[in-house]
């Protein structure tokens, strides 16, 4: 069952997924904030938290449940894993009936690249749009020039 208008955002102490919490208040609207700590979110008193994180499949139905839209932060593990644990919010939000979700990917997202976690956020984008769930994905530039470091990577 979803609230009318209940944004889930993921991420919420770091500065992207604070800085989409801080321009929601500003807009005035109904949103949640995923968080493994609750007390890391001072600037958010009047906030709804629930405690949470990717690999817990519990917190994050928890989480997602009510909501209409999610912004959903790229989480941390490492290499091969990270993925996983996006998969299960993925489904935690489809299982929920969430109408929208964001997610947070890198530029350069591929099967083929020498990075990494650019094999995770390739693996996670094919999740999201396995679920079926209305989505976006956004592509960050965090790591300038990487393909150029990268060429001579055998597949």
């Amino acid at each position: 069952m979803q609230t009318s208008d209940l944004i889930l955002v993921t991420g919420a102490t770091g500065k992207i997924g604070s800085s989409i919490a801080r321009h929601l208040q500003r807009l005035g609207k109904e949103f949640r904030l995923l968080v493994r700590d609750p007390k890391k979110l001072s600037d958010f008193p009047e906030a709804e938290k629930v405690i949470g994180d990717y690999g817990d499949v519990e917190s994050l139905d928890r989480a997602f449940l009510g909501v209409s839209s999610a912004f959903i932060v790229s989480g941390y593990a490492e290499p091969g894993e990270r993925a996983k644990l996006h998969r299960n919010a993925f489904h935690a939000a489809q299982r929920a009936g969430v109408r929208y979700l964001i997610y947070l990917s890198t530029l350069g997202a591929s099967p083929d690249s020498c990075f990494p976690m650019s094999h995770d956020h390739y693996s996670s984008e094919q999740f999201l749009k396995e679920t079926g769930v209305p989505h976006t994905i956004l592509r960050d530039s965090f790591i300038p020039n990487w393909q150029c470091r990268c060429s001579t990577r055998k597949v």
